[in-house]
């Protein structure tokens, strides 16, 4: 899934806002994260919305578990569950977003 699609995907599952300006040329998309949904930032893009701490910490208390596990330098794999039924596991150079990806795995 791109960064779009996960964004998009958090988003549904109410964590921060899709935000309707600035208008993105190349479709990429901007959004709020938790603490700035109040509208008073422009927004970030989706690439560095889905490894936003925030978001993964937002995510991760809404599983039941969520377990990281360090591959090799900046290769992380992840599970996330709920109701013990695990995911599957999510691999990816930065640690929020396979925490992200993991968690909303789990959650849909």
């Amino acid at each position: 899934m791109n960064d779009k699609e996960l964004a998009d995907a958090v988003v549904a599952l109410g964590i921060g806002t899709q935000v309707d300006y600035p208008k993105s040329s190349d479709g990429v998309g901007f959004y709020h994260t938790p603490e700035d949904d109040c509208g008073e930032s422009d927004g970030v893009y989706s690439t560095l919305f889905v490894r936003d701490w925030r978001v993964a910490g937002a995510l991760m208390e809404k599983v039941d578990s969520c377990y990281p596990e360090k591959l090799i330098d900046e290769q992380w794999q992840v599970t996330a569950s709920m109701d013990c039924m695990p995911t599957e596991w999510i691999q990816n150079d930065s640690l929020p977003r396979a925490i992200i990806e993991a968690s909303v795995e789990a959650l849909t």
